[in-house]
């Protein structure tokens, strides 16, 4: 979802005119509006958003380590709201078709994924939501050097094995 909005606006509606079949969208959520508009004009049926760390309890300086380690950049602000109101939107359209999931990253303690299975939780009794949310195994490559912990900042978060 990269590209401008009416190149993808247009391109899904051809491809509405020859398949008949559902269009599903896996996103990393950082432009909900783009997501919005999608499905609300049901040029898409689902779509599955990566939470890839309890985005609403880090901050992005002080867990910058963290950050860096997952997702490879140093987030901003505003690119974190627009994960996480991606995240809602989804869970709000409520489409059987969508769901919200995880990678289980080894190196991140099993506090991180009780902290996003608690706050998608949360927003799907907020909106009567049934959207699944799906903890994925991970496949490594390169092997992992530490744990990481949501308690803490900077290098307090590693922890040896």
């Amino acid at each position: 979802m990269i590209g401008p909005s009416s190149e993808i606006v247009e391109f899904l509606k051809q491809v509405r005119e020859v398949f008949r079949g559902k269009i599903i969208v896996f996103t990393n959520g950082t432009f909900p509006e783009k997501l919005q508009d999608l499905l609300a004009g049901r040029l898409i049926d689902g779509a599955h958003v990566d939470m890839k760390l309890p985005y609403h309890g880090l901050g992005p300086l002080d867990d910058r380590e963290v950050y860096e380690a997952i997702i490879g950049v140093a987030p901003s602000k505003q690119f974190l709201r627009n994960i996480l109101e991606s995240v809602e939107i989804v869970i709000r359209h409520n489409s059987k078709l969508s769901q919200v999931r995880t990678v289980r990253y080894p190196m991140l303690s099993e506090e991180f994924f009780e902290q996003i299975r608690i706050y998608v939780s949360r927003l799907k009794n907020k909106y009567g939501s049934n959207v699944p949310y799906f903890l994925n195994p991970f496949y490594p490559q390169p092997a992992a050097t530490g744990i990481y912990s949501p308690m803490g900042g900077g290098q307090d978060h590693v922890s040896s094995f």
